[in-house]
């Protein structure tokens, strides 16, 4: 018999505004708050052919994960048409919460393999994004435009799940003999990614081209962090994981029409 029940209960406000400097300067800006919480029930019962119980497990889990995201957005007209300048940022975080309890009520506290089957997750997560958008663009001719910009991306992570589980251990011939505690572990991730574009597109009487490239630098830090016991002081093992990359992205299309029915494409891009 398997029976699960869940509460869930989420809240949303979101609001903002577009502000008009003047004809040629418009800022805008908004915010969404989201508050998630989430209670969830749950329990295992499976009977012998005699109505023995041969597994009696319930489990618990509350969660709470508030989101907060802000953006703002700054526009500035040239005089030419479509002649602009765009500058916009994004912030999000959510600071996550998850408290698990699992139980096995057909053991006793004594038994040697209670904690392989009793026990806490205590787990929280730590989440920022940052996007900052730069973006030209530039009609300089009546057949032919050009863009360009600058864009930052960065991504934060920090978990941390504290348990006393505890796993078999085997000896030789695989046999159980003993447990060992899983331990504690916290993992922290950043990523950073610069990058720019360049694109311009003209046509010249029956053919149409676009030119561009896109310049990336691709930063990632990592660590993950094993400890001896539900705690964090004795650490057990690290991991460790950098990445620092560079890569250039170009691109070309052009299109040829001779006629209203006919088309020819040819195209490249990394």
């Amino acid at each position: 018999k398997f029976v699960f029940n869940n509460n869930n209960n989420s809240n949303l406000v979101k609001f903002g505004a577009d502000i008009y400097l003047n004809d040629k300067n418009t800022l805008s800006f908004y915010t969404t708050q989201n508050w998630f919480e989430g209670k969830a029930k749950g329990s295992s019962l499976v009977l012998d052919g005699s109505g023995n119980q041969l597994i009696n497990a319930p489990n618990t889990q509350n969660n709470n994960s508030p989101t907060g995201t802000y953006n703002v957005n700054y526009k500035l007209d040239f005089d030419k048409k479509g002649h602009n300048l765009e500058l916009e940022a994004t912030y999000s975080n959510t600071d996550a919460t998850n408290l698990l309890d699992n139980l096995n009520l057909l053991q006793q506290s004594s038994d040697f393999d209670y904690n392989v089957f009793n026990y806490y997750n205590n787990i929280s997560n730590d989440r920022n994004n940052t996007q900052i958008n730069l973006d030209y663009t530039n009609p300089i001719s009546k057949k032919g435009k050009l863009e360009l910009g600058i864009e930052y991306r960065g991504d934060e992570t920090d978990n941390l799940n504290l348990t006393n589980q505890e796993t078999y251990t085997f000896d030789s011939n695989n046999s159980i003999n003993g447990t060992e505690k899983l331990g504690s572990s916290d993992f922290d991730f950043k990523r950073n990614i610069y990058s720019g574009y360049l694109n311009y597109g003209a046509t010249f009487n029956k053919v149409t081209m676009q030119l561009g490239a896109r310049f990336e630098s691709f930063l990632i830090d990592a660590e993950f962090n094993r400890y001896t016991d539900e705690t964090k002081s004795t650490l057990k093992d690290t991991q460790v994981v950098s990445q620092d990359l560079f890569n250039i992205y170009p691109s070309a299309f052009f299109t040829y029409s001779p006629s209203e029915k006919n088309q020819w494409q040819l195209s490249y891009s990394r």
